[in-house]
């Protein structure tokens, strides 16, 4: 029977088992964590008991990964007991980690694009469509993660849509990616045009500012003068 050969594993309960297994002295150097599903405080608990930590759902920018990592390290590895052995450079085991510093830039997504675009040039999707699922499962969580107040539903729908048609004609698949590809562009593109727009309001604004405030000094000195 097929289904008896497959079982699905709790992440975090794996990185329980491990940790149980190992002997003391390693597992006291073992720093593990657990990404979280969907950040609520119920499996936020369950990961704190089974791991020595989590990080959010939410991907997180290379140049961001020490800095998320260092409070989990250090409270992990306090210096009291590691001394010169913690590599983080940092005083603070409580730093912030705000969401803009989690979140995807349209310049991420668009290479996220390339690179499912390059799979299919590749023709992936006929031979490993596992791998084309998960390239568009993490797509989804990036674009969840954009800060933008340009709906993202009809876009996300498009890609549940897709994770559901690994069974379809190739064709088929490679038209709904198109499709779903430039949806996406059209998509970042308005998010780009809307902040270029923004930034030049604020710059409109500010000129504004800067102009009646000379005119009001001017209208002073004359009153002076008078």
């Amino acid at each position: 029977d097929e289904s008896s050969m497959h079982e699905s594993i709790s992440g975090s309960v794996c990185v329980e088992n491990i940790r149980k297994r190992l002997p003391y002295e390693l597992e006291r150097r073992v720093l593990a964590v657990v990404r979280s599903a969907n950040d609520s405080s119920s499996d936020i608990s369950i990961y704190s008991t089974r791991a020595h930590g989590f990080l959010p759902k939410a991907p997180i920018r290379r140049e961001k990964v020490n800095k998320t990592l260092a409070p989990l390290w250090l409270k992990r590895f306090p210096l009291s007991e590691f001394g010169d052995s913690v590599c983080f450079d940092v005083t603070d085991e409580k730093m912030p980690i705000a969401s803009e510093e989690l979140a995807c830039t349209p310049d991420d997504i668009d290479q996220k694009l390339i690179d499912i675009e390059s799979l299919f040039e590749k023709n992936i999707h006929f031979t490993n469509w596992r791998l084309i699922h998960d390239h568009l499962h993490m797509l989804k969580g990036d674009l969840l993660t954009l800060n933008s107040d340009i709906s993202m539903i009809s876009i996300l729908g498009m890609i549940n849509l897709m994770l559901l048609c690994h069974s379809q004609d190739p064709d088929v698949i490679t038209e709904k990616w198109h499709s779903l590809r430039d949806r996406i562009y059209g998509a970042m593109d308005d998010m780009q045009h809307k902040s270029q727009v923004g930034e030049k309001s604020v710059e409109k604004s500010t000129l504004s500012s800067r102009l009646g405030l000379r005119s009001s000094r001017r209208r002073s000195s004359i009153s002076h003068a008078a």
